[in-house]
């Protein structure tokens, strides 16, 4: 038995779950995590920094 197999049930679980109780969280309402609270984009974010840092002191 392939893998995949074992662990699409908990899958098909898991979505009809947060489908069912989507609405009573209000997922959709949520706002959209900050690069602080994720990590997500952090490295381009502190390139960005340093760059306009490095801009107005040369200024």
């Amino acid at each position: 038995m392939p893998l995949t197999d074992e662990w699409s049930g908990l899958a098909t679980l898991l979505a009809n779950l947060i489908e069912k109780y989507a609405s009573e969280l209000g997922i959709d309402d949520m706002p959209a995590p900050s690069v602080e609270q994720t990590g997500i984009g952090a490295e381009k974010n502190n390139q960005s920094q340093r760059s306009t840092l490095a801009n107005t002191a040369v200024m």
